[in-house]
Formats: C-alpha cells, structure tokens, sequence
C-alpha cells in the first residue's frame, strides 16, 4: 500500500481533520518484478541470464582482487542435447532444460551464481575457492564433478504424440565442461569467458562429458597475461 496525508484547515488555519489516500501498489510492484525477472532472467530456465550473469562475474572479480581469494569460470555445453530437439522437437527440449537448470542449482554454493549464457551453453561463477591455486583448483574441480554427476542421471521426459497420447522418453545428456581460475587481476571478464569457452571447446572436442582445465592457468590469473593456454 502507498498512503498520502493531507489537512483541512478552517480560516484560522486550525487543522478540522486529517485526510489519509491510500492506493493499492500491489499490482504496480508486480509489474516492476516482472520487468525486471525479463531484463536480468531466463525467461525458460529463470537462471539468472547472461546479462546478470556478467554483472556477477564483474562483483566476483572485484572480490577476489580485494580478499586475495580465487574464483573460476566453469562453461558448460550440453552433450546429445540436439538429437533430442530434432527427434521431439523444441518443447522437449526446453522441457530438459528446465530440469537440467535445476540440477545445475543445487550443485553450487550460495556464493555462487549459475547462468543460462544462451541456447544450451551454460555459465557458473564460483567464489571464494581459497587462497591457495591448488585448493581452489581442487574445490573447482569438485563441483564441476557434481555438475557432470548430476547431469549424468537420465531424464524422463513426456511428450503428446499425434494420437493424443502422453509418451516417456527416457534420454541421456552429459556436458563438456571448461573451468579457468581467476584472481581479480585479469584483463577483463570476456577473456575470462573467452579462455574457459576454449577449455570447454578442448573438452568437448576430446570425446565430450570431460572437465578441461588451461595447463598454465596460474601464470594466466597471476600475470594478467593470456598467452595461447595449454589445455589438458
């Protein structure tokens, strides 16, 4: 509710009354939300989108340059995701990512942010991962194990068929994953981006479901330098 105050007052300017409006903001603060949920949120999946997805990355750097804490990148591409789509069609597939988003969710921390980045390319911020790179690397590695476990369980999905009637489809669909560490002190977050897009890309490119990590990945994040990385 929003109230506004006004007085009478008889020629004296003595206050006779008191007069109170109040209006019902309800439906206007419904309306803020949803422009909002459109400008920052993925409509299908509602992760965060990439638009606040780079708006976190921006505050995870700021972080980890501040508390000299790492963070990482990791960029997700769905493995066997297009036979699905060209099988069923698209309303299969937004079905699978929508479950596969909420996997994704309950892998990460609360620190941590996990984003559609577009079509069925995935992003996950991950933050305060230590002080030391091996740990961090290790606690990185750990959570894109579990991403991959997670994804790995086989979704059951139902589709309408021309006779009208509800089918299970069963189907299996893992992830490539790049991860790249970073320290706040990196040129900027489309490389970041860029250079974990590649490890995916190694990754995938290796036979798939795999997590690729740049072999030099500390020379990278601590001399703000990104040189081709070796990726293994």
């Amino acid at each position: 509710m929003e109230s506004r105050c006004g007085v009478i007052r008889d020629a004296e300017g003595e206050i006779l009354e008191v007069v109170v409006v109040s209006h019902d903001i309800s439906k206007r603060k419904q309306v803020e939300m949803e422009i909002r949920n459109l400008a920052f949120y993925d409509t299908l999946t509602q992760l965060p989108n990439r638009r606040l997805l780079e708006d976190r990355l921006s505050q995870a750097m700021l972080a980890s340059k501040r508390n000299g804490s790492f963070g990482a990148v990791l960029f997700l591409d769905l493995n066997n995701f297009k036979p699905l789509n060209d099988t069923y069609g698209h309303g299969m597939g937004d079905a699978l990512l929508v479950e596969l988003a909420q996997r994704l969710s309950h892998c990460v921390r609360k620190v941590d942010t996990v984003a559609r980045y577009g079509g069925d390319e995935f992003v996950a911020v991950l933050s305060e991962l230590g002080e030391k790179r091996v740990n961090a690397a290790q606690e990185a590695l750990g959570i894109a194990e579990k991403m991959q476990a997670a994804l790995a369980v086989i979704y059951t999905l139902q589709y309408t068929n021309d006779e009208g009637e509800k089918v299970a489809v069963a189907h299996h669909c893992g992830a490539s994953i790049g991860c790249i560490l970073f320290t706040g002190r990196e040129a900027s977050q489309e490389l970041l981006l860029k250079w974990a897009d590649m490890a995916m890309y190694h990754a995938k490119k290796n036979g798939g479901q795999k997590i690729c990590f740049p072999e030099n990945c500390e020379d990278v994040t601590q001399s703000g330098q990104f040189s081709v990385p070796v990726f293994h």
